[in-house]
């Protein structure tokens, strides 16, 4: 079976963030305010989804702990699914290998999207530009849908199975 599909044993719908199945839900409101899986209760939406095991619909597949698992269910079923944002001084790598900030996390994807969105939009929204007596910022609108589509694609079609950064 495919990987997303594999049973996560020894999880249970416990291991649901509620936070990221109440924003899909507003997600899917938004496309379809009339959408049937809308009215389901949490356990049938994710049954619904292809979240939850074939076998035993109270177990959680890995797209069930990706999507919608919380934090320690993501670190202990796919310890791999940490994301990383590494802030570096410069644009050298190597020459500044030592002076960096990072922020890593274990989430949702469907709340690491909104997370990872916060961080790079605020970061690239923004320049200097040098006026006569003064350095001011000056707001430059980047595309929230071009980051927002770059992200889920990061996140979507990253492989799991291998400890590899993207």
């Amino acid at each position: 079976s495919k990987y997303d599909e594999t049973p996560v044993k020894c999880s249970s719908l416990a291991d649901v963030d509620e936070r990221a199945v109440q924003r899909y839900r507003q997600m899917r409101k938004k496309v379809d305010p009339d959408a049937v899986e809308l009215e389901y209760a949490t356990p049938e939406l994710l049954s619904a989804l292809g979240c939850t095991s074939r076998e035993n619909p109270q177990e959680l597949n890995m797209a069930g702990i990706l999507l919608f698992g919380n934090e320690l269910a993501i670190k202990r079923a796919c310890a791999r699914a940490r994301v990383d944002y590494i802030r570096i001084l410069g644009n050298d790598w190597h020459a500044v290998a030592d002076q960096f900030d990072a922020v890593d996390t274990y989430a949702p994807i469907f709340l690491i999207v909104d997370k990872l969105m916060s961080i790079i939009y605020g970061e690239l929204t923004t320049r200097h530009r040098f006026h006569r007596d003064s350095i001011q910022p000056e707001t430059e609108m980047f595309p929230v849908e071009v980051m927002r589509e770059a992200i889920v694609n990061m996140l979507m079609h990253r492989d799991y199975r291998h400890g590899q950064y993207t």
